[in-house]
C-alpha cells in the first residue's frame, strides 16, 4: 500500500506514505496499518519517504520532529542522524490548473527546512514531513533502524512524545 496508518496520539494521526503520492490537507486517513516508515537502499543512495500528521478535532499547536540514528541490526554500524534530514512540505496555491491532471486549491509542493521549531496544524488537515535518508558510499550493507520523535501539543494537553520506528 502507497499509505499506512502508525499510530494516534494525543488526539493525532501519525501515518506514512510513499515519496510519490501527493497529500493533500484533507487526504482521508489510510485504512491499512503499519508499524512504522520504511525505506530500502543501498550505500550511497539517497530516497525519501513521508511521515504525515493529521491533527484531530483540535489544532496541533507545538509539532516537533527530530531524527535520530539508525543503527544496524548488528549493532555497531550506523547511519548518523546528520544523515537523515527532515523537511516540511509546503504547500502552494494553484488558481490556473496547468494541465488535464491538475486541479485549483493547495497543492503539496515545496521542502522547506525543518530543524527542532515547532510548526501548527489546523484541526482535521494533514502535514507532511519529508524524511530522507543519506546512506554513505562505505555503508556496510545491513538492516538498519531507528526513529523520528514526535512532539504533538493539542491545546492544554501535556505533550505527547511518540517516537516512529524508522527502519
Amino acid at each position: 500500500s502507497n499509505a499506512q496508518l502508525i499510530k494516534t496520539a494525543n488526539g493525532a494521526d501519525v501515518w506514512g506514505a510513499v515519496a510519490d503520492v501527493k497529500v493533500f490537507r484533507g487526504t482521508p486517513l489510510p485504512r491499512v496499518r503499519a508499524k512504522g516508515l520504511s525505506l530500502a537502499l543501498a550505500a550511497n543512495e539517497r530516497e525519501s519517504v513521508q511521515l504525515v500528521v493529521t491533527a484531530g478535532e483540535q489544532p496541533l499547536a507545538d509539532v516537533r520532529a527530530v531524527a535520530g540514528t539508525l543503527t544496524a541490526a548488528n549493532g555497531k554500524d550506523v547511519i548518523a542522524a546528520d544523515c537523515v534530514s527532515v523537511r516540511r512540505v509546503g504547500y502552494v496555491a494553484v488558481k490556473t490548473p496547468t494541465d488535464e491532471t491538475g486541479a485549483c486549491g493547495l497543492w503539496p509542493d515545496p521542502l522547506l527546512p525543518q530543524d527542532a521549531t515547532p510548526f501548527g496544524v489546523k484541526a482535521r488537515e494533514n502535514q507532511p514531513l519529508w524524511i530522507t535518508v543519506s546512506v554513505p558510499k562505505l555503508t556496510p550493507a545491513c538492516i538498519y533502524s531507528g526513529s523520528v520523535e514526535l512532539v504533538l501539543t493539542t491545546g492544554s494537553a501535556a505533550p505527547a512524545l511518540t517516537k516512529i520506528p524508522l527502519t
